[in-house]
């Protein structure tokens, strides 16, 4: 892997170092000092190193497209005995393409959430780990639960 040496990497600040047209008497930018310095991660050797390292995700495929979620929601055995035991929980909802998705309804004023199957667990939280920008588990989590369900994980 290529990276770049360090003398390289320059400091950045979007603010000019010299204020021209001031007069002597202006007190504004003695104000104002603290708005031409700040922090920038350039000079920062330990942080610079933590983004340098991540790695390149050349592209990151959406998979949970409603047509990938039906094909899986049918080869799932769980949903199939959920669908059974619990009829007025899992409900058949239709999204853009007259693709029938199956939803949980927790309450009946409660919103749909998109049943999703166990093999889909995996991928769904790596494409929002990385669509996200790694927001932590909490927020991650958080997210993910908006949408989707599965009685295994109860954060969904």
């Amino acid at each position: 892997m290529y990276r770049r040496p360090k003398t390289e990497y320059q400091p950045y600040s979007p603010f000019p170092k010299e204020v021209s047209n001031t007069s002597e008497n202006d007190s504004s930018l003695d104000d104002n000092k603290d708005i031409f310095s700040f922090y920038s991660m350039a000079t920062d050797s330990q942080l610079l190193n933590c983004f340098v390292h991540l790695p390149i995700q050349e592209s990151l495929p959406f998979q949970l497209d409603f047509q990938s979620i039906a094909e899986a929601q049918a080869q799932d055995a769980e949903l199939a005995d959920l669908r059974q035991s619990k009829p007025e929980k899992y409900v058949q909802h239709t999204f853009s393409n007259d693709t029938q998705v199956y939803c949980y309804l927790k309450e009946p004023d409660a919103p749909l959430k998109i049943y999703l199957p166990n093999a889909m667990i995996q991928p769904t939280i790596r494409w929002y780990h990385f669509a996200l920008s790694h927001p932590g588990s909490t927020r991650l989590k958080d997210t993910i639960k908006i949408h989707f369900y599965n009685p295994k994980y109860t954060f969904l």
